[in-house]
């Protein structure tokens, strides 16, 4: 139920002193935001019933009130003899990286809504030609299903006065 040691970064991530922590324990606890209260409580009854190490994400309220990402590993600490002597803990801020994934998953919405309800034919196409996904636009100027498109290629479905010009545009792209 105490800290034996603080790291100086606590206070880069947090905005309190490491002292802080140290006179109180539960300080972290107060800094979790409120939606992520239950998932801590819920870590901190496992690492005290458990042996192995648990990891989580979070967020925090830092002292200036700006919210931060953390990633939250800890170890537990056993003696020569096995018996558990405590816990290891260590916090990483992640704001940066949740930023990006939340702004990635955003672009893929959008990419995927766009291209879903686009009026005219989209496809994505490998590199060999395979059809690797294809809105209904396309499925319904063609004539084939989507599962009809994806068992074939651009070029069994292409005309062939227009393959070979079209099997350059490809060429071209790829180098």
């Amino acid at each position: 139920g105490h800290l034996i040691y603080v790291s100086p970064a606590c206070e880069r991530i947090t905005g309190y002193p490491a002292a802080d922590f140290l006179a109180d324990p539960h300080l972290m606890s107060r800094l979790i935001h409120p939606d992520d209260q239950a998932l801590w409580q819920n870590h901190v009854q496992l690492r005290a019933d458990a042996d192995g190490a648990f990891d989580l994400d979070l967020r925090i309220y830092r002292r200036d009130g700006e919210l931060r990402w953390l990633a939250h590993v800890c170890q537990p600490v056993f003696s020569a003899a096995g018996e558990p002597l405590g816990v290891r803990a260590s916090n990483r801020d992640i704001t940066d990286r949740r930023h990006a994934e939340d702004a990635l998953r955003e672009s893929e919405r959008r990419f995927s809504s766009a291209f879903e309800f686009a009026s005219i034919g989209m496809a994505l196409v490998s590199t060999t030609g395979a059809f690797l996904k294809v809105n209904q636009a396309l499925c319904n100027l063609l004539g084939y299903s989507a599962e009809e498109l994806m068992a074939l290629t651009f070029q069994a479905i292409t005309h062939p006065d227009d393959l070979t010009h079209d099997l350059a545009h490809v060429q071209q792209l790829l180098a």
